[in-house]
């Protein structure tokens, strides 16, 4: 395959899958420009733990919508749809090739635009009602409120959980009910990044001592300080979330890095099985293959 006869192309996979490694391999063969495809990414403020390319990687290639918004917005996949195709026009119109790289199957289903759910903006005060809740009552509830959704939704995903019970509580309507399409649809080539499990599991443990050791406890605090709220959605994203909970006491130190990596590993499965059933061009074990096409 060459990737390079279309210039639009996909970079999707799981967490630690080296996505942004092989993106700016490739940019730098193709004179490309990077869109991020990440639901951390986007925040301004949230580094570290989100994994955001270094400053020298920004400087060598173009990167595009990392830092577009601020903790205590309302971000969606319809706003990150409408900002990645305007972006991905003009790097187009300027006859360059756009990447758009990540491993968010919902920014990526709605930036293709295939059908998505139209949901309500959130409901802070719902959510402080709602975050005394366990995991276990949380999905308890959401069963009662849209059993479909609630097959979907892992018992343990206290964000997604949190997120299924305030779209039907504010809107009154299961998830399902409030599907659309979401314009034109894309088609770019795809490169499915997908290790072997091993491999994988290796690369999810060595990014969490990474993170932790690159200050990622001192980064949530200076957060925590700032006045961004627990709450928000990139504090619930892994490893922020972890992070809190240590802060608050409600873990220990030494449980820390276990529960991160445990957590991304479920999330890596997750993604697995979203890409899995995703249309791609080519699924490739290295980056190496997709180099050389």
């Amino acid at each position: 395959m060459v990737v390079a006869k279309n210039r639009l192309i996909g970079i999707i996979g799981p967490t630690a899958a080296g996505k942004s490694a092989l993106a700016m391999r490739l940019a730098a063969k193709l004179d490309a420009e990077i869109v991020i495809c990440d639901s951390v990414q986007v925040y301004r403020g949230f580094d570290i733990g989100a994994v955001k390319p270094p400053a020298t990687a920004r400087r060598q290639v173009v990167h595009h919508l990392i830092d577009s918004v601020m903790a205590h917005e309302n971000y969606s996949a319809g706003r990150y749809r409408d900002a990645a195709r305007r972006v991905i026009a003009d790097i187009l119109a300027r006859g360059r090739t756009a990447l758009v790289v990540g491993g968010c199957g919902l920014y990526w289903r709605a930036l293709l635009g295939h059908e998505w759910h139209d949901a309500p903006p959130g409901d802070p005060q719902l959510r402080a009602e709602l975050a005394c809740l366990s995991d276990a009552q949380l999905t308890q509830r959401l069963r009662k409120l849209d059993p479909q959704r609630a097959t979907q939704v892992h018992p343990a995903d206290r964000v997604r959980l949190l997120r299924a019970i305030e779209i039907v509580q504010v809107s009154g309507k299961a998830r399902h009910e409030l599907s659309r399409a979401t314009g034109a649809p894309l088609s770019p080539r795809v490169i499915y990044l997908k290790p072997p499990r091993a491999e994988l599991h290796r690369r999810i443990q060595v990014r969490t001592r990474d993170v932790l050791a690159a200050g990622l406890v001192a980064e949530v605090k200076a957060l925590l300080a700032s006045g961004c709220p627990p709450q928000v959605k990139p504090m619930q994203s892994i490893g922020y979330r972890q992070v809190v909970a240590y802060l608050q006491g409600e873990l220990a130190e030494k449980e820390l890095a276990t529960r991160i990596i445990y957590a991304t590993r479920q999330y890596a499965k997750r993604q697995i099985t979203w890409f899995n059933k995703t249309r791609h061009d080519i699924c490739i074990a290295d980056n190496e293959e997709a180099v050389r096409c």
